[in-house]
């Protein structure tokens, strides 16, 4: 058990050609994954619009009493 621990892995080519392009394409898909909540957060602007008096889109006064 413990001399094949001592043992240094070897890769060959064949095993770093396959392993390379896939860990390129999870990367990117990760990036993408996890980056567009990150970039929208960053980018993300107060978006005032402005709407006529009368619209049905202007938000509601706030005039009725509390209770």
């Amino acid at each position: 058990m413990g001399e094949e621990s001592r043992e240094p892995r070897s890769y060959s080519r064949r095993d770093v050609l396959t392993k390379v392009p896939l860990a390129i394409v999870g990367g990117a898909v990760l990036g993408v994954a996890l980056g567009k909540p990150l970039i929208s957060r960053v980018f993300r602007r107060n978006r005032s619009t402005e709407l006529p008096e009368d619209s049905i889109f202007t938000p509601a006064d706030d005039t009725r009493p509390r209770t």
